[in-house]
Order: structure tokens, then C-alpha cells, then sequence
């Protein structure tokens, strides 16, 4: 491991699942670090960012190579997952609670515009070119949720351990995830018919 990772992920594609697993292995998230301590920080790196943000290297701590990860899920799946995140206010399936939501309605035209925002995302950190970036790896949301974790690390480079070091010393695995329900199918009164739609975008 002698490089940084810039992550780039649409939401809800599985990335805090994935930064989970990187930080055991000495990683840290450069917004979580005050920025004292970041200048002495000797260590490896990820910036995580979302489709609004923009691509900023300057802000790693020294002149490490860079690996551009990208991490996608169906644009379909990643939309309407969203949206409903945003009405449930459940961002994390760790979380979630059995509450009885009522059925929303989810018109086309929101759906529509986050999948092109994040078609648009996905093309730009692609073709995003820089000095420092050794590759660019792209990693599928399937590949996590399905526990593929070693087809993940040699997509990264990266030994795979299948355990880390717990609080009590002794080896952890954290290999197995749990899938996430898939409320959107059960809350959204109109799924189906948005699924049908958008079936193209599934792939």
C-alpha cells in the first residue's frame, strides 16, 4: 500500500461500507482529521466524495501516487434509494428501524434528473487526468453487498486480510455484510412502474 485512494461514488453505492474496510488497514478520511495533525500525518489516505463535489488532490499531505476509485451501483437503485433515504431519514441499513412508513409517490422527472447527474458524475471522474494519478479502478456496489471482498482488493491492490485486530487484540473477521432491505420496493407506490421505465439503467 503506497498510495492514496481518492474515492468517488454516487450515493448510496456501498462507499462507507467500503471505507469501513480500508481504514483497519491504516487508511484515514482527510475530513475527519484536523488539519494539525494532518500535516505531520505520515500515513495513507482517502478523500471520499460525493457527485457534487469536485476532485482536489492538493489536499493529500505529500506527492504519493493517487489511485482514482470509483464506485458505482445501477443508476436506477442509486436514485430511488436516495429519494427515499431522504423521506425515511434512514441513510444507514445498520439503523433502520421497523417503522410502518406510508407509500410515497415518486415522480419521473426526480428520478430522471439524479440518474443523468450521476451518469454525468461517473463520465467526468473517468476522464479526470492528473500527474499524480497512478490509475483510475472502478468498483461495483455488487461486488460489496455480495461479499466479492477479494476480487475488491485486487481490483485496489491491496493484501486481503479477511481480519483485523479487534479491541480485544485477537483477529475480527469483517468480511460478511449484511444486505440492506430493499424498502424503496415496499414504500414507493409507484416502483414498479419507475423500475419498467428505467429498466436500461439497471445494468
Amino acid at each position: 500500500m503506497f498510495y492514496h485512494i481518492q474515492l468517488n461514488c454516487i450515493p448510496r453505492s456501498g462507499s462507507h461500507l467500503l471505507l469501513s474496510h480500508l481504514f483497519p488497514r491504516g487508511y484515514v478520511e482527510l475530513s475527519n482529521m484536523p488539519s494539525k495533525e494532518l500535516k505531520r500525518y505520515k500515513g495513507l489516505c482517502v478523500i471520499h466524495n460525493h457527485v457534487p463535489e469536485g476532485i482536489n488532490l492538493r489536499r493529500f499531505p505529500d506527492n504519493k501516487q493517487v489511485v482514482n476509485v470509483i464506485l458505482k451501483r445501477n443508476y436506477f437503485m442509486s436514485a430511488i434509494s436516495l429519494l427515499v433515504a431522504e423521506y425515511t431519514k434512514q441513510y444507514n441499513w445498520a439503523t433502520y428501524t421497523d417503522n410502518n412508513f406510508e407509500k410515497i409517490y415518486i415522480p419521473d422527472y426526480r428520478i430522471e434528473q439524479m440518474m443523468l447527474g450521476h451518469v454525468e458524475a461517473i463520465k467526468t471522474w473517468k476522464k479526470f487526468k492528473h500527474p499524480r494519478i497512478a490509475r483510475t479502478v472502478i468498483l461495483d456496489y455488487d461486488d460489496l453487498v455480495n461479499n466479492r471482498w477479494t476480487s475488491v482488493y485486487n481490483k485496489l491492490g491491496i493484501v486481503h486480510e479477511p481480519k483485523h485486530i479487534g479491541v480485544d487484540g485477537l483477529g475480527t473477521p469483517f468480511d460478511l455484510v449484511v444486505k440492506s432491505p430493499n424498502k424503496s420496493s415496499i414504500i414507493v407506490s409507484n416502483y414498479k412502474e419507475l423500475k419498467n421505465r428505467y429498466k436500461h439503467f439497471l445494468t
